[in-house]
């Protein structure tokens, strides 16, 4: 397989410290249509979805107070010079002030066929499949990755 036949999909999960239109996520909310748009247009950018504060369907979620990250990238290299560079970075760095620490994983990576779009419903099974049972080439984190041929990838510190 080809990994330009590939794209790499990603969900992240964050409880927020309070809703959309608190005092405590103003600098947040301010930040996030500008942080959208660079993510729109960076390099290897494909799909997000453009849901994030609205209802997931899920009633494990409370829509006001969770944010939901769903976007898909051509590669996981794009989707990390994405995250730490630009003004992403700033709002990763400051993520502390807007969301609650979450003890279980909140961050999944899958590999999907190019062209495909995952819902926010069949992310939320790739979530669940990493909390449950840990990374695999199905689904996997930033520490213990797979290409999209399955062959696990070395971490580096």
């Amino acid at each position: 397989m080809n990994t330009a036949l590939w794209h790499l999909a990603q969900i992240n999960v964050a409880q927020a410290v309070g809703v959309r239109d608190s005092p405590e996520m103003k600098a947040f909310v301010d930040l996030l249509d500008e942080v959208n748009a660079e993510a729109d247009t960076a390099p290897g950018f494909v799909w997000r979805w453009e849901g994030a504060y609205e209802d997931t369907g899920d009633d494990a979620f409370d829509a006001e107070m969770v944010l939901v990250n769903l976007s898909v990238w051509e590669s996981y290299e794009a989707l990390q010079d994405y995250v730490y560079n630009n003004l992403h970075r700033e709002v990763f760095r400051r993520r502390r002030e807007w969301f609650a620490f979450m003890k279980e994983n909140h961050f999944a990576m899958w590999w999907v066929p190019a062209g495909t779009i995952p819902t926010v419903e069949e992310s939320l099974v790739k979530l669940t499949e990493l909390r449950e049972n840990g990374p695999s080439p199905s689904v996997f984190n930033v520490r213990q990755r797979f290409t999209s041929t399955g062959e696990e990838i070395p971490w580096k510190s």
